[in-house]
């Protein structure tokens, strides 16, 4: 069954009447028509009573809904609350007991700050470099010495800037050989060289050819480097490396084809009209600057001798010597003439490791064995080397200045303070004789005694 509600709205001060209704049509939501046929007053009071109850059920069916929505509403709340306080609890629960595992397992922790003993100690004295001995010697203040050398030569050319008119003859060297015997065979100066073309080249001084060597009946040639110069001036003679040179005094003899010369590079130098030709001021500052170059020669090789950071090379145990010097006056096809310069160099050198521990050494003798050279907290200066030209030991004046102290072994002091009272742990830190001073603090505030754990007790050394 539908309920249908009927309400006829009319002006607030009319009558409702009740008597007839006009026919009407009323839409359900079944879409059925439903007729609503004419009733009397009678039936008109009724159907109005009717309907105000049915508003009034309806008032009250909301109330109590309402009431009953409120009620679950209530409840839902109270449900919620005790899950929020369960919830709460827990996380206190839990927070709680990681702060207490932070406190007693993560959280105490001991720093200690350790000043060793200390004692300063100064060497202002000279020490003995000896290239003789392998390891250091305290009693004597010895140490070992290394020597490192070097000998060069070089031809070094330099540009001419005098000029004068003349004829100028190609030279160069030649290899001579002796297949002829085993006697040596002497050539004097002026001995003539043919090449190939017929030119003409005289040998510049006396050359004597050593003798072949003879093995199971076979010869091997025998040979020497000499110069040879042009018989002639000019550029005509500036040939091209020559395979075979003959020597035409030998033509008519055996020793013709057993006896010849080689150029392995060609013959220069051969000019005609303006010469260059170096001026006294050229030759000096050639010699200057080639002296200059095969010193930075000499040093360079030395150096690379030496590994590197090892050893100590003090500038007054350095030796460079010149041992020959030839100028070239003639000048080749560029105008330049030539400087042959021989030299040597020697440098003393030390290890400064082995310096350092005959201070440490000769500290221990002065201030006690249980002291040790602090690392690196040292300075040194060096004097000049005094270097004996007989037997070559040097002596070395050194100003040295170090600061020794008493070792401590880190590790050792954390194994035995671990878990120590505050009391006991000073006890123990003054049975250390090579402790100056320490200075303690534990933390959190709470904390009164070392941990266990080594990894949480910090400990600084100075």
């Amino acid at each position: 069954m539908k309920k249908i509600k009927v309400i006829d709205i009319i002006p607030k001060k009319s009558q409702v009447e009740l008597k007839t209704f006009s026919k009407k049509e009323i839409f359900v939501p079944s879409e059925k028509k439903i007729k609503i046929e004419p009733i009397d007053e009678e039936k008109g009071k009724i159907l109005e009573g009717m309907i105000k109850k049915e508003e009034k059920n309806e008032r009250e069916e909301t109330r109590l809904h309402r009431a009953r929505d409120h009620r679950h509403s209530e409840l839902r709340q109270k449900s919620k609350s005790k899950l929020n306080l369960t919830i709460f609890i827990g996380l206190a629960a839990i927070l709680f007991g990681s702060l207490g595992y932070l406190a007693v397992n993560i959280l105490p922790r001991a720093d200690i700050k350790i000043v060793s003993k200390k004692s300063n100690w100064e060497y202002g004295n000279s020490i003995v470099i000896n290239p003789k001995i392998a390891d250091i010697d305290s009693l004597t203040r010895q140490i070992p010495a290394a020597v490192f050398y070097e000998k060069r030569n070089a031809v070094i050319p330099f540009p001419a800037t005098g000029k004068k008119y003349g004829d100028k003859y190609a030279d160069g060297a030649i290899i001579i050989y002796n297949n002829y015997g085993t006697n040596p065979q002497t050539l004097v100066a002026g001995t003539r060289f043919q090449a190939p073309d017929g030119k003409i080249f005289k040998l510049k001084e006396k050359t004597v050819a050593p003798g072949a060597k003879n093995g199971n009946g076979k010869l091997t040639p025998s040979s020497v480097e000499a110069n040879i110069i042009a018989e002639k001036p000019g550029s005509a003679y500036n040939i091209p490396a020559v395979k075979k040179f003959t020597i035409p005094g030998f033509i008519g003899s055996d020793k013709f084809e057993k006896f010849y010369g080689e150029s392995k590079t060609p013959m220069t130098g051969g000019t005609n009209g303006e010469l260059a030709y170096p001026t006294d001021d050229d030759i000096d500052k050639a010699k200057q600057n080639a002296e200059s170059q095969i010193k930075d020669i000499v040093n360079s090789f030395i150096y690379s001798q030496i590994p590197e950071n090892e050893f100590k090379i003090i500038d007054s145990g350095k030796q460079f010597k010149i041992l020959k010097e030839i100028v070239n006056k003639n000048t080749d096809e560029n105008g330049n003439f030539s400087v042959f310069i021989e030299a040597e160099g020697t440098a003393q050198a030390f290890k400064e490791s082995q310096l350092v521990s005959l201070m440490n050494a000769l500290g221990q003798q002065a201030i006690g064995q249980d002291f040790e050279l602090k690392d690196k907290e040292y300075t040194i200066e060096y004097g000049a080397i005094q270097t004996d030209p007989k037997t070559k030991i040097m002596t070395l004046p050194v100003n040295f200045k170090g600061t020794f102290w008493k070792p401590f072994n880190i590790d050792d002091f954390k194994t035995k303070i671990a878990g120590k009272s505050e009391t006991d742990l000073k006890s123990l830190i003054f049975s250390f004789s090579n402790i100056e001073k320490a200075n303690i603090s534990f933390w959190p505030f709470w904390v009164s005694e070392v941990p266990d754990d080594a990894k949480r007790i910090k400990i600084s050394l100075d």
